[in-house]
């Protein structure tokens, strides 16, 4: 996802398959638009809505910057995802799982909206410019 904040959950080592190091991302998809006082509540919450996602990507295609976010520091996160991440293959079947069945990525999605409202973190919840 090409101009998208990501958060890096977990590095793999290579894998026998991929001569490459993969590493699990949560990002936005979507940021939050800009809002103005003259909003409906309704409005307000519609255009503040969070985007995420939540893929296996390559380590080499990902721009690392200075900025971090301490995901132990987010609450709900160490609950949802599993814990347990250590080989790639069951990892990626694991993640599958969770984003099929217990709806995942809007949960993951919720919380971040949470963390845009209180003000925590405002530069993760700002477009990236180039």
């Amino acid at each position: 996802m090409a101009g998208h904040k990501a958060i890096i959950v977990k590095i793999f080592g290579k894998n026998i398959d991929k001569n490459f190091q993969s590493i699990l991302l949560l990002g936005m998809k979507r940021y939050p638009r800009q809002i103005t006082r003259k909003m409906s509540t309704k409005k307000v919450f519609k255009k503040s809505r969070i985007r995420m996602f939540l893929k296996f990507f390559n380590k080499n295609h990902v721009l690392p910057t200075r900025y971090s976010i301490y995901l132990k520091g987010i609450k709900g996160i160490n609950d949802l995802l599993p814990s347990n991440l250590d080989n790639l293959n069951q990892s990626k079947q694991k993640i599958k799982k969770l984003k099929n069945e217990e709806n995942l990525i809007f949960k993951v999605g919720n919380i971040f909206t949470d963390r845009f409202f209180s003000g925590v973190n405002t530069w993760f919840f700002k477009k990236l410019k180039f």
